[in-house]
């Protein structure tokens, strides 16, 4: 009884393709403009109608179908709005993300020139600078470290870096 049942609704269903693919490819490419998507969403409409089971009967069958059309309309359309805006967000984010990449390259490129520069320094000047600059001491936690002035340890970070910042500049382009 099952299996009659079952191949009554398949032919109800085939019937129902025969007669109204046509008006629905016709209705969905008046509103998606795309005659391959008409017929994608028609084709996916009847595979929805055919897994509906006890649901389709003959009366409502045509109804059925254009509501089902319509419903995947919907949907596709609200997928494509989804989509537009996650391409909007990262196309508006992206830039900042590459100036970021950048600059933190230019960055770290600038401190390696740096501090292969500092090597220039005399050996007093440049422990003091290195000290100064990359361990991020004060002039006072140098001064008690190295045993020197307070005075003295602030002319050797000033030394250091009259002779940094020129090659930086040329380095840098700043």
């Amino acid at each position: 009884m099952e299996d009659l049942k079952n191949t009554q609704e398949m032919t109800l269903v085939a019937e129902a393709y025969t007669r109204y693919r046509t008006l629905l490819v016709a209705y969905a490419n008046k509103r998606t403009r795309n005659l391959a998507d008409a017929e994608d969403v028609v084709q996916e409409a009847f595979i929805k109608i055919i897994n509906m089971g006890d649901m389709v009967y003959a009366a409502t069958i045509r109804n059925l179908a254009f509501t089902t059309v319509q419903n995947l309309l919907i949907d596709r359309l609200r997928r494509r709005v989804v989509v537009s805006e996650v391409h909007s967000y990262i196309y508006d984010i992206q830039p900042e993300f590459t100036e970021e990449t950048e600059s933190a390259i230019h960055a770290n490129s600038l401190l390696q020139a740096e501090y292969a520069w500092t090597k220039t320094l005399p050996e007093a000047c440049r422990k003091v600078y290195c000290m100064n600059r990359f361990e991020e001491l004060t002039a006072e936690e140098i001064s008690k470290e190295l045993h020197i002035s307070r005075r003295t340890v602030e002319a050797q970070i000033q030394k250091g870096r009259r002779r940094v910042r020129p090659y930086l500049k040329a380095v840098g382009g700043f």
